[in-house]
Formats: structure tokens, C-alpha cells, sequence
């Protein structure tokens, strides 16, 4: 962790980053995940190349879930990426990560693809959603 945040310190003003710690915003400041984006293609499958710009984030700290850091987060990381020209914003889900649904949603989020059966977690099958943000909301 030290030897990522050296790094970002040496970032100038004008790069654009893709992926953000999350620290609490208290007197404690404690590190409780990350959020990041990659691209998907047309067929909304990972690519290195051109693509839609896809956004996830990850709070392994289970006692900082349900705190609204979350929504918060993805709320400025959203704003970042707009900010700094992506056009279109995704994300993906599995099916059975209704948390994450349920934000996605309140968001603003579209569901726009699903794949059904691709997706197995703790021994179940889950479909592979893709969600589009419709600005609009």
C-alpha cells in the first residue's frame, strides 16, 4: 500500500487515473477498499483496447458495508470520469450481488446486458449483468 501511494504522489495534476483508494473521512482514516474501471467492448467482454469505460468497486472491510460508502465513492468516481471526457459509464454485476444492484439502480444505472450461468460464487451459479448509467436519471 506504501509503495502504491509514493506512486500516485508522483502523478502529475493532469493524468487521469482509473482506479481510487477509499479511506473513511474521520479521524480515524482508515482503509477500507478500492474503486477502479476498465473497458468493455461492444460485447460488453474486458479489453486492453477501445471500449466502454466500466467502473466496480470493492469494500472488503465487511464492519464499513452498509454505510453508504459505496454510493458515495462510485458517486465521485462517476463524477471524476465525466469530468475528465468518458462518455458512458458501466458497470458489472453478478446477479446475486443485490447490494450492489440496489445501488446501481438508485443511481441511475440501466440494466442493459445479461448473461446467463457465468458467473459462480461460493459454489452457485450467477447470470453476468451489465448495467449502462443513463445520465438522464
Amino acid at each position: 500500500m506504501q509503495q502504491w501511494v509514493e506512486q500516485c504522489k508522483q502523478y502529475s495534476e493532469d493524468k487521469k487515473r482509473y482506479t481510487f483508494q477509499i479511506v473513511t473521512n474521520d479521524a480515524e482514516q482508515r482503509y477500507i477498499g478500492w474503486v477502479s474501471s476498465y473497458r468493455i467492448d461492444g460485447g460488453y467482454n474486458y479489453t486492453k483496447y477501445q471500449g466502454y469505460r466500466t467502473i466496480g468497486i470493492n469494500i472488503p472491510d465487511m464492519s464499513a458495508r452498509g454505510k453508504g460508502y459505496s454510493y458515495q465513492t462510485l458517486a465521485a468516481f462517476i463524477q471524476y470520469l465525466l469530468e475528465h471526457g468518458e462518455k458512458e459509464i458501466h458497470t458489472q454485476i453478478w446477479s446475486g450481488n443485490t447490494r450492489m444492484i440496489h445501488i446501481a439502480e438508485k443511481m441511475g444505472f440501466e440494466e442493459c446486458c445479461r448473461k446467463v450461468g457465468v458467473r459462480s460464487v461460493r459454489g452457485q451459479v450467477y447470470d453476468g449483468l451489465t448495467f449502462k448509467l443513463n445520465r438522464d436519471k
